[in-house]
């Protein structure tokens, strides 16, 4: 039998859980790092946006860029240590479903640590990120004029809203998924996971009674 089907189902739903929020994270802050290491490419030749008002999008983007700059070293570093956790946890996770042979304790020990650690950095990560959505916003609440497609006072109630909406985003985005990594990991580390697992490495072991 595989070693998914004798895994209990509270912790095959916290380790495919736990799968899907480190590949999000790690993908998403992979992708990130190229963004920030090569940031005079994307300053020199800012991406067009077909749609929507493109004062807008150059506004957006000019503060994204500008804030970035600021906080480069730092980004980068929070970034390629979340690439690498959140991958550990993703591929330890995996091995909680399909351990290969490997005493799943020891497993549940790595896969813990890693999506705290994941969880952790996105929260950094996601502390950064409202600061840049925040210069966002404000650049985009002092353009004046209407927006394309809207009459003034449309314009003016997205011009009022503009800082608190990226804002919002922004740490509702880390709360689901920062929050949602280190509530795993909590879980991982509790004693009920730990005699969950333990009870199944007993089980499985040479000379157990089935």
């Amino acid at each position: 039998m595989s070693g998914r089907a004798h895994l209990p189902r509270e912790l095959r739903a916290a380790a495919i859980a736990c799968m899907a929020l480190a590949g999000m994270v790690g993908l998403g802050a992979a992708g990130e790092v190229n963004t920030v290491l090569h940031l005079e490419e994307v300053r020199a030749h800012p991406e067009a946006v077909a749609i929507g008002d493109p004062r807008v999008s150059q506004e957006s983007q000019r503060a994204y860029v500008q804030t970035l700059s600021g906080m480069r070293d730092s980004r980068a570093l929070i970034l390629i240590a979340l690439s690498f956790a959140a991958g550990l946890a993703f591929v330890s996770a995996a091995r909680l479903l399909w351990p290969g042979g490997i005493p799943r304790e020891a497993i549940r020990r790595v896969t813990a640590g890693a999506t705290l650690a994941s969880g952790i950095l996105r929260i950094l990560d996601g502390a950064q990120q409202t600061a840049i959505a925040r210069q966002v916003g404000l650049a985009v609440s002092k353009l004046a004029g209407p927006f394309q497609g809207m009459n003034a006072e449309e314009s003016d109630a997205v011009r009022a809203v503009a800082g608190t909406m990226a804002i919002g985003a922004a740490v509702a985005i880390t709360a689901l998924f920062g929050g949602g990594l280190v509530l795993l990991a909590q879980y991982l580390r509790s004693g009920r996971a730990r005699q969950l697992i333990g009870a199944l490495d007993a089980s499985e072991a040479p000379g157990a009674q089935p």
